[in-house]
């Protein structure tokens, strides 16, 4: 891996040495994979070797032996099994290297890349190139201009038309065809809904019409026509107390949600939000709504 990316993992770990393992033995890395069939990956075995496991960003990245931060019974060999199980077939040649809030595992596959299996709505979804890619990517989420460039990351010079994310959109759809259209579709948006809010919608207006009520990578997207009641989902949000519900419902409209439940809302001027309802921050994704769907969603 980087040198880069070494610094910004010492930089997670060195505050907070509990949310490491410790280092384990090469031999011994490469032992635990070869007994499970796994891959020998350089990356992880590196990341192991080193840390032990942990947890990196939001996820758990298990390690070969039990500590208290990757969960006692979370190591490789247990966490393979368990979800060779579950998922027979499905999942053969994979190796479980950590799991979403869902339990959903991302995998190594045999050429280094990252896969997580949905077990919620099944499928198997692309998620980064190689290991460090995952940690970086979905992990640690501080990735510098130089190493999206090295790596073939797209920069915020190089947003895609909407054009473009339409036709990665229809690529996407017909791999994964079950993703679409999920939800039954109610009533059609109001004329006075479709006015407040014309100058950001004909993007999603026609998401909606194409695709319906759909899973994009680990967001579901309402349709104009199955997006809930704003008040309804949200009318608790943020659980903390803050009283912030009438500033959102008068200058945003909620669209999606996350893997985590929370919601994810456009505001006027176009840009997309995303409403920690655990901590009550506000985090903006992105700055229109296909530049939200072709970074956060195709390519997380």
């Amino acid at each position: 891996m980087m040198k880069e990316t070494w610094d910004l993992l010492d930089a997670e770990f060195d505050p907070f040495p509990r949310l490491r393992g410790k280092p384990v033995s090469r031999d011994k890395v490469y032992d635990a994979v070869r007994e499970i069939g796994g891959v020998p990956d350089e990356d992880y075995i590196s990341f192991v070797e080193r840390y032990g496991g942990g947890i990196v960003g939001p996820y758990r990245v298990y390690g070969v032996e039990p500590h208290l931060a990757s969960g006692l019974g979370q190591v490789l060999a247990e966490e393979n099994a368990l979800m060779r199980r579950g998922l027979g077939k499905e999942i053969e040649g994979y190796m479980v290297v950590s799991a979403d809030h869902a339990g959903s595992p991302f995998c190594i596959w045999q050429d280094g890349s990252v896969w997580l299996f949905d077990i919620e709505f099944g499928g198997r979804f692309f998620v980064a190139r190689c290991f460090e890619e995952f940690l970086r990517k979905r992990c640690i989420e501080t990735a510098s201009a130089e190493f999206l460039r090295e790596s073939g990351f797209r920069t915020l010079e190089d947003d895609r038309s909407w054009d473009e994310v339409i036709q990665r959109l229809d690529a996407y759809f017909a791999l994964y065809p079950y993703a679409r259209g999920l939800l039954s579709e109610g009533e059609e948006a109001t004329t006075e809904f479709l006015e407040l809010w014309d100058n950001v919608l004909p993007m999603y207006q026609e998401f909606s019409e194409r695709y319906g009520c759909s899973k994009v990578g680990s967001n579901l997207i309402w349709s104009l026509r199955s997006r809930p009641r704003l008040r309804s989902p949200i009318a608790e949000w943020p659980r903390n107390g803050t009283d912030r519900l009438g500033q959102i419902s008068d200058s945003r409209f909620l669209m999606s949600m996350d893997e985590d439940a929370n919601p994810i809302v456009m505001d006027r001027s176009g840009r997309v939000w995303l409403l920690d309802d655990e901590t009550g921050d506000e985090i903006c994704l992105s700055n229109s709504f296909e530049t939200f769907i072709d970074r956060f969603c195709l390519e997380l």
